[in-house]
């Protein structure tokens, strides 16, 4: 049984079509991956700032309420 040049030519295609299908499958679950990632690093960057801006507030108050007590009877 001879192979033909027009059979190795098709099973040729369909394997580039099969490998550039599973690339752009790759491609895209790292690009969702890097999304995610994104997303959760932007996430903590806002949490980690919201926690420096109760810390912040936590010691200004307590500062002024040292600066209260001492000026009204210290």
């Amino acid at each position: 049984m001879a192979v033909s040049y027009k059979h190795q030519q098709g099973v040729a295609l369909l394997t580039i079509l099969i490998m550039v299908a599973l690339a752009t499958i790759l491609a895209a679950s790292i690009a969702k991956h890097q999304n995610n990632t994104m997303e959760n690093t932007a996430y903590l960057m806002r949490q980690n700032q919201s926690l420096l801006y109760a810390k912040s507030a936590e010691a200004f108050f307590s500062e002024l309420l040292i600066q209260d007590a001492n000026n009204a009877g210290g």
